[in-house]
């Protein structure tokens, strides 16, 4: 693999295979009324008034920071029921902050509103975020922060599968236990690479903590664009090195979800061809595995930086060592697997040599 002073900048530099932050930026801002130009149906008065307000004050009120702004616009383009339409749009107005009476029940779903209301409706009551279930963490010149969330009773039921989000649990953790974790996880982002520490800070609006789901494989996820900005953590199950690598880990798969999204639009064609992952042993979709190539590319390069450091303990280095050896094993073998399933003349056949003329 070849090496630069910042490898992640070093292979962002390259166009072909990655958009530039700002214009990952642009596409979230720009995504509902790209889903609204979508629509088979013709708009109702309620949703042109809440796409109006939308583009009169995304930029100032920075409405694209809330997941549950793309997750509204996403139900909406895929609901086929015109009665339930209603619902939605109303729903949509409320993530936006149009309505501000909130309902007063939860009609069995959990209801969030983040970024205006910074509350759940959780069987029919409401929980505020406060100081005893979240934190920030700021950049360093702080001109962005993301928001940690503690794990919440019925925090996403209805929405999130009760195998990686249960909907109780025996405990939430300690909040400064966390947010020691996440502000040394973030330190050592920042000191491999200045541009990730920055980009991570510049989409990343929400880290959901969650209770822990007792999977050693897998103990993060995200939920591509229908909760974009938003990644999930499973904290009982980490240390400093592995949140980091989980908050770079989802952090890649949502920049390139969102550049996907508007790149790729026959997307869903290769979501039907199945790769077994040499990590997990689990069958995921081509595009997900192509995703992971890329990331374990670059975390083997994270994990080589932080074996290379002074500051770290000989127990953490040994455990290196190990997770090193396994990425020189495992990755050869998931490039195999991927060109064996890539359809000839795809696009992902021309990024995947792109990718390996700048990082072999």
């Amino acid at each position: 693999m070849k090496r630069n002073v910042d490898f992640y900048q070093f292979i962002l530099s390259e166009e072909n295979i990655f958009s530039r932050i700002s214009d990952i930026v642009s596409m979230a801002i720009d995504f509902l009324p790209n889903i609204a130009l979508m629509q088979p149906r013709e708009l109702s008065m309620r949703f042109k008034d809440s796409l109006s307000y939308y583009e009169q004050n995304v930029l100032t009120k920075q409405c694209w920071k809330n997941p549950e702004l793309f997750k509204s616009v996403i139900d909406i383009a895929q609901t086929t029921d015109p009665a339930l339409f209603p619902a939605l749009e109303k729903m949509l107005q409320w993530q936006l902050g149009i309505d501000i009476k909130l309902p007063q029940k939860s009609e069995g779903n959990t209801m969030r509103f983040y970024h205006f209301q910074k509350c759940y409706l959780a069987a029919n009551e409401l929980i505020y975020l406060n100081y005893e279930n979240h934190f920030h963490i700021y950049r360093e010149n702080k001109s962005d922060h993301i928001t940690f969330c503690l794990p919440i009773t019925n925090g996403f039921a209805g929405f999130i599968p009760e195998n990686i989000y249960p909907a109780h649990f025996k405990s939430q953790g300690l909040i400064n236990e966390w947010k020691s974790l996440a502000e040394k996880s973030i330190e050592l982002i920042r000191k491999y690479s200045q541009q990730l520490y920055n980009e991570i800070f510049q989409i990343t609006n929400y880290v959901f903590l969650t209770p822990d789901f007792g999977d050693p494989v897998r103990y993060s996820y995200n939920y591509r664009t229908r909760y974009f900005g938003a990644l999930f953590i499973n904290p009982f199950q980490t240390n400093e090195i592995s949140f980091a690598e989980s908050l770079i880990h989802e952090f890649i798969h949502q920049r390139l979800w969102m550049q996907w999204a508007y790149q790729l639009p026959d997307l869903k064609d290769y979501e039907r061809i199945i790769v077994l992952s040499p990590y997990t042993n689990r069958q995921k979709s081509l595009p997900v595995m192509i995703h992971a190539y890329i990331i374990y590319n670059i975390l083997r390069d994270f994990n080589s930086f932080l074996f290379a450091s002074d500051n770290l303990r000989l127990n953490k280095k040994d455990m290196l060592v190990n997770v090193i050896e396994q990425a020189d094993e495992r990755i050869p073998i998931l490039l195999k697997r991927i060109q064996d399933a890539i359809p000839f003349g795809s696009p992902f056949q021309s990024l995947i040599e792109n990718f390996n003329a700048v990082t072999y």
